[in-house]
């Protein structure tokens, strides 16, 4: 009979060192299950973001994860930017808001309306189509500064074209997204067929804004939709790198320094884009105003996309709302390795 010595000297038959092993195995197996149940991490779920179209290869856009232990991480400070919304909500401040954080997503099924953030998947269509026909950038277009797009806005352009001038493409993007120029943006969207700004859209997962405004479909997009123009770029898994970089530089402009910049400290950089809407019924009442902020803030140890919209009866408002919120993440993540 052959002999297994496996516990001091003690000697059992193989027979029963066998059964022996599979009960230390059970037992083994059980305190283990029961330390990581104790433990109560989350398992992540990974969504993959692809863009589709085309008939060999599916290209990887992004990830989406939820139930990380980054969002339990993020538990108190999801409880704190909760409470902070809600009080302004109660305090009439604003009607609805929504934030994108790091995966962290508060009131997500809230749709807006996107106003001047357009202007950012408008520079995307325009740089992707330049990757293949770089000469669209050099292209001049003229205006002659009959309509002007910028005439309602509460918050006016930092810098406007001027109507009896020609602008190369290269310079409309700048005076778009740097000044939110809207003149510069409605001559942009005459440059490509519109069907390659939606394929934009489409190529990312997000809902194609509808043709035909009115009071109906004004609010039709969402937070975390939204944020998905931003980790393209900041991913450069859409466009090429140096067309990301470039849409990066332009973004890194401060035109809106009353929203998420406002609660930065000051040597703390972001790349953003503003939107603001007004919306009206057919009666030309105001029946709300909206305010939204989105963009990379480039704080150490490790930048973040923050995506904050806005809706109610006063910018001002909205504005501190926004600003309120940027402070709170920032004096999170800032602390966060």
């Amino acid at each position: 009979m052959v002999k297994v010595n496996f516990l001091g000297d003690k000697e059992f038959p193989l027979p029963l060192a066998a059964i022996m092993l599979v009960l230390f195995g059970f037992a083994g197996g059980w305190l283990f299950d029961c330390y990581f149940q104790n433990q109560k991490t989350p398992v992540p779920q990974v969504q993959a973001v692809r863009q589709g179209g085309y008939e060999l290869i599916n290209p990887l856009l992004f990830y989406d994860v939820s139930n990380s232990t980054e969002l339990e991480e993020y538990e108190p400070l999801k409880k704190e930017l909760t409470a902070f919304i809600n009080n302004k909500i109660s305090a009439g401040k604003a009607t609805k808001i929504s934030l994108y954080f790091r995966g962290l997503l508060i009131n997500s099924s809230e749709k807006y309306a996107p106003a001047s953030l357009m202007k950012v998947p408008t520079m995307i269509s325009i740089l992707k189509y330049a990757e293949e026909h770089p000469e669209i950038l050099s292209r001049k277009v003229f205006y002659d500064g009959v309509a002007d797009y910028n005439s309602n806005e509460s918050i006016k352009p930092l810098k406007q074209i001027q109507g009896g001038n020609y602008y190369t493409v290269d310079e409309l993007l700048l005076y778009m997204i740097a000044y939110s120029d809207n003149n510069a943006a409605q001559l942009l969207l005459h440059q490509l067929d519109l069907d390659y700004f939606y394929k934009v859209f489409t190529d990312l997962g997000v809902a194609v804004p509808p043709k035909n405004f009115d009071i109906n479909n004004f609010d039709y997009m969402d937070v975390k939709s939204y944020a998905s123009f931003f980790r393209v770029l900041y991913n450069a898994t859409y466009l090429s790198r140096s067309m990301s970089e470039k849409a990066f530089k332009l973004l890194a402009y401060n035109d809106f320094p009353q929203g998420i910049e406002s609660g930065l400290p000051i040597d703390v950089n972001a790349a953003q884009k503003f939107g603001e809407a007004m919306i009206v019924d057919r009666g030309n009442k105001i029946l709300a105003v909206e305010l939204h902020d989105c963009g990379w803030v480039y704080a150490s140890p490790r930048p973040y996309l923050l995506c904050i919209m806005t809706s109610g009866s006063n910018f001002l408002d909205l504005e501190n709302t926004i600003s309120g919120l940027s402070s709170i993440i920032y004096n999170t993540a800032s602390k966060t390795p």
